[in-house]
């Protein structure tokens, strides 16, 4: 699904066209081809499936002031968010009650239906990452800057390419978190990637997003890093 700009007379177009199907949400326009909707099973998609059920029946059981404590929180400019194209967008009280307790819960806390106080953190500051092969002296570790993660959890994410050709093992993704109580220089994470990708190979190369995320569930913006794997 890709985000679009739309510019008369096509900018209020809905429907397909040409096997196009043309949309908007709050985040603006989009599009997509024409497709019969799959039903991915993964035990990940499951349980964020369930996780977002059981919240959108806890949300029914709210009172009107805490429903409007989540949409006056909502409504701040500091919760707005960004699409891929650069432009801001604004999401409802329910939509920051379901993604602030879903990450909660991905890192084994409660939810809560107390609106978070703290404003939103910072994207990490950008620094590296360093891939290492399987069997190399050092392990694979991103760095981070001391002091940032403290008392936050970090979230890793990302995709390994493999070989020249660059292939990608479909459907696997890397995905880590780790709360953080001191302020280490680096995180390492070789067990971890071996877990999902295997044997990590020289010359693959890996994408990876960084975020922290804050006890009350607000995560921060992606910093986005990359490296190639290095034999040593």
């Amino acid at each position: 699904m890709a985000i679009a700009t739309l510019a008369a007379p096509l900018s209020g177009l809905r429907g397909t066209v040409a096997g196009l199907v043309y949309s908007a949400n709050k985040s603006g326009p989009y599009v997509h081809s024409s497709y019969r909707s799959s039903n991915p099973r993964s035990t990940l998609q499951v349980e964020k499936r369930n996780v977002m059920g059981s919240l959108a029946k806890e949300w029914a059981t709210l009172t009107g002031v805490q429903r409007t404590a989540w949409d006056t929180y909502a409504a701040l400019p500091a919760q707005d968010l960004t699409n891929s194209l650069g432009e801001t967008y604004s999401v409802s009280g329910f939509n920051w009650y379901i993604r602030i307790n879903s990450q909660r819960i991905l890192v084994g806390l409660a939810s809560t239906v107390t609106v978070p106080a703290l404003p939103r953190l910072a994207a990490p500051t950008l620094t590296s990452i360093q891939l290492r092969q399987t069997g190399a002296v050092l392990p694979s570790k991103v760095q981070i800057t001391t002091g940032e993660f403290a008392g936050h959890y970090l979230i890793l994410m990302g995709r390994l390419f493999f070989g020249s050709a660059r292939a990608f093992t479909p459907n696997r993704h890397f995905f880590v978190i780790s709360q953080i109580s001191a302020s280490p220089a680096f995180f390492p994470f070789q067990p971890e990637l071996e877990a999902v990708f295997g044997d990590v190979v020289t010359g693959s190369q890996g994408f990876f997003t960084l975020q922290r995320q804050a006890v009350n569930g607000q995560r921060s913006p992606a910093s986005v890093i990359s490296d190639f794997v290095a034999a040593a």
